[in-house]
Order: structure tokens, then sequence, then C-alpha cells
């Protein structure tokens, strides 16, 4: 089994090796036996995989199969086999410490055949070198997953599994969808997702167009346009943090990751300015009524009240609501435009046995502004890799912290949603026509595939402070 980390840009031809839980995976229905189904299509017929199913056969669909065996009370030990042949692939020894670990916490019945059984199969996954471990199994996910204090046996959920196996088929520019061998490119990705993320921009675009050619506002369509390319370069942002916060942490990768989001806040400025701008064109404001052209912003008082005045009610209100994002644009400027920008660090925590890890260090009034903005969205702070409040302190010597990738997805969605939203109102105030869904049932099928591959499927419908 490979040691390497088919994330180092070095290693081109290295699979993720995972292993398949078909224990849960068997068991599954619905909207998640979907998901499943497009994880094993891809075991089949994406090189970028090797896949093993270790339990139940009704998944494995011509896989590698393995099986947990009885434990070998005599030779204290607990072997996993390949199914029909008499191959021991690995096991775990000594066995009975693990049957007194869980008599003692007094666990019986199944639930002390099911900590046994994914002890004995998360353990042999971890100590054969294998990528990824996928279940469907929530428990097994919360107790031996990346989140789980101490634990190193790289367990995923189904969905986890899929946002890495996208990433990784984007280091190559590859991929695969689920439907035989056909695949597709990053170009076809970014384009298909950011429209099916902001669609409200092509009432825009379509109300323009309704304007005819006597229409001599042209600089419109510039900024119509401007806003899909925004969105674009956000989502390649998120994806420039992930590449860099999936390899070994170091002062190059946190360069690499800063540079991203340092680009990030500036662009989501941009795509918001953007929207003003066209609202500003559309319903004739001019810069003389407020003061300068500087000053046309959602985030400026007195233009939203311009915009009210010349019948863009809808997004002015809208955009007085959004007042903890605006504040946190604001805090994490780039410093070539405003302040001081985001800085960070890498560190490695003693006792833990974990490598270095990369955090951004923000001053107290940055990390305020991050507070009250996942407050706003309705999140939990640490969902964005936001450290607790509790533990920020003026006598500490670390500033408080933020994990760069967690902080990048959710601004990021954050931002994108806001900014249809916004978009949507505009056009509502423009009285532009409202647009159909009219992908076909294979193009919706498509997006939804890109969606999981890109960690964005739950975005596609609507979420957020707006809904």
């Amino acid at each position: 089994m490979p040691e390497e980390n088919p994330f180092e840009p070095t290693l081109d031809g290295v699979p993720l090796v995972v292993t398949l839980d078909g224990r849960s995976l068997s068991s599954i229905s619905g909207r998640d036996l979907d998901e499943a189904l497009f994880l094993l299509s891809l075991c089949h017929h994406s090189p970028f995989l090797d896949a093993v199913v270790l339990g139940s056969s009704g998944v494995a669909h011509n896989l590698p199969e393995w099986y947990v065996a009885e434990p070998d009370p005599q030779q204290d030990y607990r072997l996993i086999c390949q199914r029909d042949t008499d191959l021991a692939l690995g096991g775990v020894q000594p066995w009975s410490s693990r049957e007194r670990r869980v008599d003692d916490a007094g666990l019986s019945g199944l639930k002390r055949e099911w900590s046994l059984y994914y002890e004995a199969a998360t353990w042999f996954h971890q100590n054969s070198d294998r990528h990824l471990f996928i279940t469907a199994d929530k428990e097994v996910v919360e107790k031996f997953g990346a989140a789980a204090t101490g634990s190193s046996r790289q367990v995923f959920s189904v969905r986890g599994a899929l946002l890495l196996i996208g990433l990784l088929m984007r280091t190559r520019d590859c991929i695969y969808i689920g439907r035989g061998s056909e695949k597709t490119s990053n170009f076809n990705f970014y384009f298909l997702l950011s429209h099916s993320l902001a669609p409200a921009r092509i009432r825009l675009h379509q109300w323009h167009g309704a304007r005819g050619p006597a229409d001599e506002r042209g600089d419109l369509l510039d900024l119509e346009q401007s806003m899909a390319v925004r969105v674009v370069d956000l989502m390649k942002a998120v994806d420039g943090v992930a590449f860099q916060w999936l390899r070994h942490q170091d002062n190059a990768t946190l360069d690499e990751m800063l540079y991203h989001l340092r680009a990030a806040v500036p662009t989501a400025t941009a795509l918001f300015d953007s929207i003003a701008l066209f609202a500003a064109g559309a319903l004739g404001v001019e810069a003389t009524e407020v003061r300068s052209r500087a000053r046309i912003s959602l985030r400026d008082a007195t233009f939203r009240r311009a915009l009210q005045a010349k019948g863009g009610h809808l997004v002015a209100e809208a955009s007085s609501e959004c007042g903890p994002l605006w504040k946190m644009l604001g805090e994490l400027r780039n410093p070539v435009i405003h302040g001081s920008g985001i800085s960070g660090m890498t560190y490695q925590a003693l006792g833990t046995g974990l490598g270095r890890e990369s955090r951004l260090t923000l001053r107290r009034n940055q990390a305020e502004a991050v507070l009250a903005t996942t407050r706003w969205a309705g999140d939990k702070p640490e969902h964005w890799g936001l450290e607790p409040p509790e533990q920020w302190s003026s006598i500490r010597a670390l500033d408080p912290l933020l994990e760069p990738y967690a902080f990048s997805r959710r601004f990021v969605s954050l931002v994108i949603r806001t900014a249809d939203r916004l978009v949507s109102l505009l056009a509502d105030d423009l009285g532009a026509p409202t647009t159909d869904d009219e992908n076909t049932g294979r193009e919706t099928d498509l997006v939804w595939r890109l969606g999981l591959l890109g960690g964005v499927a739950d975005d596609l419908a609507p979420t957020g402070p707006f809904h």
C-alpha cells in the first residue's frame, strides 16, 4: 500500500487508496444511496481511485472484497481477510485488550459488536496505509473521523470523501462524473457550478437585452459578466486553499493559502461593488447624487437611500441587513487597499502526536467581525474554523486563531449566496423577467454530481440568512 500523500504535486500518478464500509453502505436508501452509487461508479471508472469493499457483498459490484474475520482467542488476534480465499491481509493484535476496553465501558449486545467491528476495521485501515475509510455510518465518523479527538484513522462520510476525490481530480484537470468513463474539465466544472450557484445574474442579462441596441449603458453588460467571473474566482480561491491544506503544513503551504485568501476578500468586495454599480446604472443613480463614485457601494447608507428613491427598494433594504458581512469584509481587506490584511502561522501542538497545523492569526476586531458574521449567517463559529471566544485572551501570546480551509469554504459560500440574493432582488426592482430552469434531467444530474465533487451540493438549494 502506498504511503505517499496523493495531494503532493510531485505524485501525479498516485491514486487515492480507499476502503468502502460495505456494512453501512448496504443498508442506506434515498438520496444517501444515490450519493453512494455515484461514489461506487467513480471507484469503478476513475483511475484516480484504488478501492476495496470491507464487509457486505451487497455493494461490491466487482470491486475486491475483504471481510473482518471472527476473533481467534488462541492467537489473540482478529484478521482482515479476502473473501473466497484464505489470504489474510492483516489484523489487530492483541485483540483481547480491545474486548476488555469495551467491556469496561459497559457495552453489550449490538453496541458491543458494533464497537469491536469498527475497532478492527478502522485500525486495520490505518495500519495498512490506506488513505480513506468511507462509511455511511454517522456514529463511525463521529467516533473515528477527523474531528474526533486524537483520531488518525482517516474516516470520512460519503459526502466528505466525494469532496476529497473531487479536489484530487481537479488537481489533474480531469473530472470523472460517474457515468461510465465520461469525464469533464476544470473549465466546465467551474462554469456550470458558478451558473448554478448564482443563477439570478441571467435575469439582469435578459433585462439588459430587452432594452435593445438603443441602450447606451454598454458597461452594464460588462458588469453583469464580471459578476460571473468573480464567482468563479472565489470558487478557485477555495480550491487553492484546499490544495495546500491537504499537504503537509509548513510556511510554504501557509503562504499559498494566505495568497488565495488575500485575493478572495477583495474579490468578494468587488463582486458586491459590481452589483452596486449595475444598480446605479440601471436605476439612474448618478455619482453626484451620492457625492462621489467611491460612495456607490451597497455598504453605504447614502447610496442605499438613493437606490430607494429611484425604485430600488428591495435591494436597498436587503443590503442594509448585511451589516455584519460588510463589517467583516472591511476588517479583512487586503493591505494594498486598506489597513493590515490576513496573517497566519504554523505550529505543532505538544503532546498530540499530530503534525504541523496552519492557522490565520486575527486581531481582536477582525475576530469579532468574523464571529458576528457567523451568527448573522446562522452558523456556529467552529463551522467557520474560528477559535471559541472564551479562548481569546489579551494576556495570551497568540491572537485569535482561524482555520483557513474551513473559513474559506464558509466565507465564499456565504458571499455567493448573498450576492445572488441581492441580484435577484435588484432584478425584481427592475421588473426583469423570471427565469425557468431549462436544464434537462441529465444536466440537472450533472450539476448535482459536480456539486458533490465541489462540496457545494447543499448550496445548490436555498439556504442561509435570507431564507
